[in-house]
């Protein structure tokens, strides 16, 4: 994998080159990796069901992204550049941490 900043021939390139090469823009770099391979033997049920959270995930960063008040807060929380859509995704697929519950109401 090479990664490129700021070079004039390569920058803002995405998709791919033939078929053995990937350009990707990520925080401001270019990225060229090779790439990925076709998946010969079927999907097992733990990672169609990785795959259908990951769907979900989608859709709830679509859905705060159309909420201004939610995307505000997601893009004053993003760092280093990263996208409100990155950080709703993620912030769908980890689970929350409980650190107190009060079971006494």
């Amino acid at each position: 994998m090479a990664k490129v900043g700021k070079n004039v021939l390569t920058r803002g390139l995405s998709g791919m080159f033939g078929r053995f090469v990937v350009f990707r823009s990520y925080r401001e770099k270019t990225i060229m990796a090779s790439a990925p391979g076709r998946q010969i033997r079927p999907f097992t049920e733990a990672q169609l069901s990785c795959q259908q959270r990951f769907r979900e995930a989608v859709i709830y960063a679509k859905a705060v992204l159309t909420d201004p008040d939610r995307k505000a807060e997601y893009e004053s929380a993003a760092e280093n550049g990263g996208s409100a859509y990155n950080l709703a995704v993620s912030d769908f697929m980890k689970s929350p941490v409980i650190r107190e519950m009060d079971v006494n109401k």
